[in-house]
């Protein structure tokens, strides 16, 4: 998570149940040793381009970085404020 960005503290409190997931995901994972390897090697080299290609927690990790990263108006800083919003009839 450091390598992307993710503030695991601030995932762990804001979205425990996702956090778990991602943890039991690493569980049951097969490429536990590759995974292993990379970040014991920083993902030096050509490793860090291919690592989404084994982990199958790549898409969300990915996801959950960009979405740090982006920084909301104030008004829409919760997922239920975006839920209230409504296309306007035109």
């Amino acid at each position: 998570m450091d390598v992307l960005q993710i503030d695991h503290s601030k995932l762990a409190r804001d979205e425990p149940l996702l956090y778990r997931e991602l943890q039991g995901v690493c569980t049951l994972c097969p490429n536990k040793r590759d995974c292993s390897l990379d970040l014991l090697d920083g993902f030096a080299g050509m490793r860090w381009d291919e690592w989404w290609l084994y982990c199958p927690n790549s898409a969300m990790l990915t996801t959950i970085g960009a979405l740090q990263k982006c920084r909301h108006p104030a008004q829409y800083n919760s997922a239920s404020s975006f839920s209230r919003l409504r296309l306007s009839d035109e």
